[in-house]
């Protein structure tokens, strides 16, 4: 009997990806879930929203978002604007620079590493005037989350995460300018929403309700909240109107199928108002809905490294919306761009017979006279960090005239048979995708005579500096010039379709001697235009002819600081505690585990305590004390020197002492050190006992065991460091998509908790040898605190002191 099977086919097999979860179609699951419904990349700009006043600049940055992490992509992003007669912005830098009146979108371009082009767009609006946010009102709404989540630790000084909240909703309060804005407080839980304070200009009866918000035990929910802080919002006749959520995002919402946060917040957005979120150690759900709801670059995430940094970012970011002072302390003179500048120092602008006579042609020159751009310093400033520079070719020159000639107002004497060198920094444009021919010329007073001259091509617009040099010989002795000029075939113009113009940048010239090895000029732009700055708050002094004018200010007297840049990359809480309001529980494992830190190899520092700067009488000890709040024990102890011994002319101390006492007056001698190594300032020298100590409540150390020890006037910091008698151990709760991974997750979060508590210090240590020219050895052990680099070098010091007679 045969069996006919029909046609078998063969295939690979293939591990094909499991379709989409349904349940991720919910924007709550979604948030909650990232590893079932993975997050997309997201491109952003910070800050998303500014108002910069005309001819001020703004510091633009790109960023990626992915799984709760912010990557910083700005050298590998391209910015453009929609409108250069509103907003110049530099293609690289993304440093953008207010022109005249109106808005304008800045956008961004970057190319993932997988060849996806994502793009990001700003919203800038520039303003009139200098002080151009004088009329600018804004309304701020804070609302402080006071949810059982918020009972958890905070650290770095903060019992709970909801004193933090307090403090940073206290901060930023007190730092509205009140002359103009208005500030009002909330406080939310799921089951209810409080109206502490409407906006008001008294932002000392604002913030003196901040104490009123206690902790409670109840959940949280947004959206109720975000419904009676953006209604408050509403009632203020304001230009700006800001949302600050003070919280650590966690939320029991199980679905934003009727009640949408994010579609709120879309919506307030899309009207003008503008969302910051400062996160409270946030982590996982919460970290990604507050980043979600968050204005572009307007999300802070503060947890125990970050916390004094994200109170300054919080204050400071309203800032970019006209909430803040961003003017400088001023009443001083400080270098600043200029546009159509024609007053260089040590070049004169306009016709090459400046080369041969002293004066222009009057009737027929050869090129018209113009100007130069000069930029940096933050005015209009493409390539920053470079100082003041010049660009070749003004915007505000007329249209179709040629291009400014630089001529060097020096003359420079040349030998004839010796050998000189001409070097430039030059760079792209920055702005227009157009070529730049940059000629440079040293030309003979006398004759005319070109005895250099040479090209410069700028193929890419977006090139930074880079030096361009040549050498030559002097054919003859003579004086000479330099000119340096931007050529174009084109009309000499770069021109975009909107007639701007710019040119090549010009950041350095150097011109030497070769030969002899004398510098004939060093030209660097950064001492033009010296300007007399007013104070930003009340009366400054201006030098004029000698004579000191008063003058007044009273811009800036309120509000807080701006930020120089945009803020940095964005992380998750690195030691995140137990997510106590988990929503979108549907499919998920929960366990409760208990997980110990192991007793630290370091310890902790408990105290610096710095030793007053007094003259030691020769034959006297040179000591301080530390009385700790209750008796520990330690392993090592560390001092720090404020300068090299040698400096002093005096000898290394031939000894330092530490000793304990458990009442103050009794002491008993836990190490004494002998071999000394002196080091740079701030060099801490870290010792280690032979064995743990006994418990002290006292610890004294001293300088110079020696009666002939000269040792003078020195200052040094004592620290030691204490190290736990028992681990220490936390209990947490976390979920999973298995039984085995909710385990791990709560066992970790313990751990982290744990080891968030004990902070713990790293040790860096290192042993060395040292062999003599006359075959003697040393060998050398150190300790650092700072990094390996420094241990190794404290024990090379140690080995070769060790080794040598």
């Amino acid at each position: 009997m045969s069996i006919n099977l029909g046609v078998l086919s063969i295939v690979p097999c293939v591990n094909k990806p499991p379709g989409p979860d349904s349940r991720c179609d919910d924007e709550a699951f979604s948030l909650a879930n990232p590893d079932i419904c993975p997050q997309e990349q997201v491109f952003i700009i910070k800050p998303g929203v500014a108002l910069i006043c005309e001819l001020a600049s703004v510091k633009l940055r790109a960023f990626t978002v992915a799984n709760g992490i912010e990557t910083d992509v700005t050298a590998d992003a391209i910015f453009t604007t929609s409108d250069d007669s509103i907003v110049l912005v530099s293609a690289m830098s993304g440093d953008a620079t207010g022109v005249s009146h109106g808005d304008a979108t800045i956008t961004a371009t970057y190319v993932t590493p997988e060849g996806v082009i994502q793009t990001a767009q700003a919203q800038l609006t520039v303003l009139a005037g200098q002080h151009c946010c004088d009329d600018v009102t804004v309304a701020i709404m804070v609302l402080v989350d006071q949810t059982k989540s918020m009972s958890q630790s905070f650290g770095t000084g903060y019992s709970t995460k909801l004193v933090y909240a307090k403090a940073a909703a206290t901060a930023l309060i007190n730092s509205v300018n009140e002359n103009k804005d208005y500030v009002g407080l909330e406080k939310f839980t799921k089951t209810s929403n409080t109206l502490l304070s409407a906006p008001t200009q008294s932002k000392a009866a604002a913030a003196a309700l901040v104490p009123s918000i206690i902790q409670t035990q109840i959940d949280t929910s947004f959206y109720d909240a975000m419904v009676t802080g953006m209604a408050a919002l509403d009632l203020v006749n304001a230009d700006r109107k800001l949302l600050v959520i003070i919280s650590d995002g966690e939320d029991t919402t199980d679905t934003y199928a009727t009640y949408n946060p994010l579609v709120l917040a879309n919506d307030f957005r899309a009207a003008g108002g503008i969302i910051l979120c400062l996160g409270v150690r946030a982590h996982g759900p919460g970290y990604n809905f507050l980043s979600a709801i968050a204005t572009g670059g307007f999300f802070i995430n503060a947890y125990q490294d970050t916390a004094a940094a994200s109170l300054s970012y919080l204050n400071n970011l309203k800032s970019y919306i006209c909430g803040g002072d961003c003017e400088e302390d001023g009443d001083e003179y400080d270098y600043r761009g200029s546009l159509c500048y024609s007053d260089l120092a040590n070049w004169d602008l306009g016709d090459v017979a400046l080369v041969i006579n002293t004066a222009l042609d009057p009737v027929n020159p050869l090129y018209l006279t113009g100007c130069v751009d000069l930029l940096g310093n933050g005015f209009f400033d493409t390539l920053p960090n470079n100082g003041l520079y010049v660009d070749l070719v003004s915007d505000t020159n007329p249209s179709g005239i040629f291009n400014p000639l630089m001529v060097s107002k020096a003359k420079y004497s040349l030998t004839a048979t010796k050998e000189y060198r001409l070097a430039l920094q030059i760079a792209g444009n920055q702005l227009i995708n157009a070529q730049s021919h940059v000629q440079v010329k040293v030309v003979a007073v006398a004759s005319g005579t070109e005895i250099l001259n040479n090209v410069v091509l700028i193929t890419d617009f977006t090139q930074g500096f880079q030096s361009y040099g040549w050498t030559f010989v002097a054919p003859n002795t003579e004086d000479v010039k330099i000119t340096i000029m931007q050529t174009t075939a084109s009309a000499n113009l770069s021109v975009t379709q909107s007639g701007q113009r710019a040119g090549a940048l010009l950041n350095e010239v150097k011109f030497d001697n070769v030969t002899d090895g004398v510098n004939l000029l060093n030209e660097t732009f950064n001492t033009e235009n010296s300007t007399y700055i007013g104070p930003k708050c009340g009366a400054g002094s201006a030098l004029d002819n000698g004579n000191y004018v008063p003058t007044y200010s009273y811009y800036g007297c309120y509000g807080d600081g701006c930020l120089d840049t945009p803020p940095i990359s964005q992380l998750q809480d690195p030691h995140p505690l137990p997510n106590l309001e988990l929503g979108t529980s549907s499919g998920l494992y929960s366990s409760t585990q208990n997980g110990c830190a192991p007793a630290c190899a370091t310890g902790f520092i408990d105290i610096g305590w710095p030793l007053s700067a007094t003259t030691q009488t020769p034959g006297d000890k040179f000591e301080t004390v530390i009385q700790l709040a209750a008796a520990k024990s330690i392993k090592r102890w560390a001092v720090t020197f404020d300068r090299y011994w040698s400096q002093m002319n005096n000898p290394t101390p031939t000894a330092l002492a530490l000793e304990g006492s458990t009442n103050g007056s009794t002491w008993v001698s836990l190490d004494l050190q002998t071999q000394i190594v002196s080091g740079v300032a701030g060099l801490k020298l870290i010792f280690t006992l032979a064995s743990e100590s006994a418990a002290y409540q006292y610890f004294r150390a001293s300088i110079g065991d020696d009666p002939d020890d000269t040792s003078t006037d020195e200052v040094l910091s004592l620290e030691v460091y204490i190290t736990p008698t028992n681990p220490i151990c936390k209990t947490a709760a976390a979920y999973g998509y298995s039984q085995s991974q909710a385990i791990s997750n709560a066992l970790q979060a313990a751990i982290g908790a744990a080891k968030a508590e004990q902070n713990c210090v790293q040790l860096f240590s290192a042993s060395e040898i040292y062999t003599a020219d006359d075959g003697s050895t040393g060998s050398g052990a150190a300790d650092s605190l700072n990094s390996l680099a420094e241990a190794q070098a404290i024990a090379s010091a140690a080995a070769e002191a060790a080794a040598v007679p």
